[in-house]
C-alpha cells in the first residue's frame, strides 16, 4: 500500500512538473526539483532590499555624462545564436566560466560606468537557467502584435517587441529576466551598479516579445490580460546603503478604461532618485499562481542616459501613453523583495531574512502555527529545536503581498 501512495505521489509530482516545462517558463527547472524533493539551490539576501547586491568594478575615471548603448557591446563583444534565430551575448548561459572579480556563477559585464548583473547556473543541463541582465541583437522579428504562433515561446525570450534596439532592428540592446521566485530562487540579479555615483537621467524601456504575447494572447501558464491585470516596472536607487526612492513603469495597464500593453521604445525618467551608485529592478504582476508570477518576467532596456545638467544636457520627461482612469478603491502593485530561510534543512534554528515590519508565521502542512511575529530587524532567529521532523511553511506578509518559503526540520 506504502510503495502504491508513493507511487501515485510520484505520478502526480510528473505532471506537475510536466506542466511546468510546459509552461516554458526557464525556472521550471528549479520547480520540477522541488516537486520531486530533489535540492533546490537558495541564497541569502543581503541586508538591504536589494538581494545579492554586490559592490561595483572599480575603474580609474567615470565621466560625469555617458550615453551607455549597446552598440559597441563590451567586454568581449561575441554573440551566439541560439534558438535558432536569437543572436546573444555568448556568456548568458555560461555557468561554468568564473567571474574575474566575484564568487560563484556570476558573470557580470561592463559597459561604460555600469556594472550589470549577470547570472547563469548550469548545473542540471547546458541551457537550465539565467537571469539578471544579458545583450541581445535578435533582429529577425519584429513581431506581430496579434495573436499568432509567432514570438509566443520561451526560444523568444531574447526578442524586444520592436525587433531591435531604441536605434532600430539592426540595433544590440539589453533583456533583463527578473527570476526572483520566493519558493525556488530567492534572489534578485537585475541590478546596476555604477562605478561612480551620479544622477540617472534615465532610459529607453520596451516589453519583452515572450512576455507582450503572453500577456496579449495568453500562453499555456499564464492568462491573456483582462480588465484589472497590469504588469509594472520598478526601478530603485541606492547611494552606500541609504535608499533614495523608487520609479515605476506600467509595462502593461488594465486598470482602467483603456487596454495598454507597450510595444514601442519608451522613456523612463529616474532623476527622483537623485545621486546614486546602485539601480534594483523589479517587477509586479496581477496574475500570480501559487508557485510565484505566472506572466513572464522580463523586459528590455537600451540607451541609459547618466548625468543631469550642465555639459550633460537635458533630460526628457517620462514618455507616457494614454493613463488609465481607475478608483481609489484599486490597489497599485507593490514589488515583492525577497525573503530567504537559511539554513535548509536545519535541526536547531533557522535565520529567516525579510524586510523589517513583515509578519512571519510558520505553520506545518496541515495549517498547525508553530510562530507568529512582526519582524524588527532584517533577519530574525526562530529556534526550532523542538519542532517534530518534517516540513514547514514560512509565510512572510509585507504591505498585503506574501511570500511562502518551504523548509525541512531534521
Amino acid at each position: 500500500m506504502k510503495k502504491f501512495i508513493l507511487k501515485c505521489f510520484l505520478l502526480a509530482a510528473f505532471a506537475l512538473a510536466s506542466h511546468a516545462v510546459l509552461a516554458q517558463r526557464p525556472e521550471s527547472m528549479y520547480a520540477r526539483r522541488a516537486f520531486l524533493g530533489m535540492p533546490v539551490q537558495q541564497f541569502q539576501p543581503s541586508s538591504n532590499k536589494a538581494a545579492e547586491a554586490i559592490a561595483p568594478i572599480k575603474t580609474v575615471d567615470c565621466a560625469a555624462c555617458d550615453l551607455i548603448s549597446f552598440t559597441s557591446f563590451t567586454p568581449d563583444n561575441i554573440f551566439t545564436s541560439i534558438y535558432g534565430t536569437a543572436s546573444i551575448w555568448t556568456h548568458t548561459y555560461d555557468g561554468t566560466t568564473p567571474d574575474p572579480v566575484y564568487t560563484g556563477s556570476y558573470l557580470n559585464f561592463k559597459k561604460g560606468c555600469l556594472n550589470f548583473m549577470h547570472y547563469a547556473d548550469n548545473t542540471y543541463g547546458p541551457m537550465s537557467y539565467w537571469d539578471g541582465f544579458t545583450v541581445s541583437k535578435t533582429k529577425t522579428f519584429p513581431c506581430p502584435l496579434v495573436c499568432t504562433n509567432t514570438c509566443n515561446g520561451l526560444q523568444d525570450q531574447f526578442s524586444s517587441i520592436t525587433g531591435g534596439g531604441q536605434l532600430g532592428v539592426n540595433d544590440p540592446y539589453s533583456v533583463a529576466y527578473y527570476g526572483y521566485n520566493a519558493s525556488y530562487f530567492p534572489a534578485n540579479h537585475c541590478i546596476m551598479n555604477l562605478d561612480a555615483a551620479n544622477t540617472v537621467c534615465g532610459m529607453y524601456i520596451t516589453n519583452n516579445a515572450y512576455a507582450y504575447k503572453s500577456m496579449n494572447c495568453g500562453d499555456s501558464f499564464a492568462h491573456k490580460f483582462a480588465a484589472g491585470d497590469s504588469l509594472v516596472l520598478y526601478v530603485e536607487g541606492y547611494l552606500g546603503a541609504t535608499y533614495k526612492g523608487k520609479v515605476k513603469y506600467y509595462l502593461a495597464d488594465f486598470r482602467g478604461s483603456s487596454t495598454i500593453i507597450v510595444n514601442t521604445w519608451k522613456w523612463m525618467n529616474l532623476t527622483s532618485l537623485g545621486s546614486v551608485d546602485k539601480l534594483v529592478f523589479s517587477m509586479a504582476t496581477s496574475d500570480t499562481g501559487m508557485y510565484g508570477p505566472n506572466t513572464p518576467m522580463y523586459f528590455c532596456v537600451d540607451e541609459i542616459k547618466l548625468g543631469v545638467g550642465g555639459t550633460c544636457g537635458s533630460c526628457a520627461a517620462t514618455s507616457t501613453v494614454a493613463p488609465p482612469v481607475f478608483s481609489a478603491n484599486q490597489a497599485d502593485l507593490k514589488p515583492v523583495y525577497p525573503a530567504a530561510v537559511t539554513p535548509n534543512p536545519a535541526t536547531a534554528e533557522i535565520q529567516i531574512a525579510a524586510e523589517a515590519g513583515s509578519t512571519i508565521q510558520i505553520t506545518d502542512w496541515q495549517g498547525k502555527n508553530y510562530y507568529t511575529s512582526v519582524t524588527k530587524e532584517i533577519t530574525e532567529t526562530v529556534v526550532i529545536a523542538s519542532y517534530p521532523k518534517g516540513a514547514y511553511i514560512v509565510t512572510v506578509t509585507k504591505d498585503a503581498v506574501s511570500q511562502t518559503i518551504r523548509f525541512i526540520k531534521e
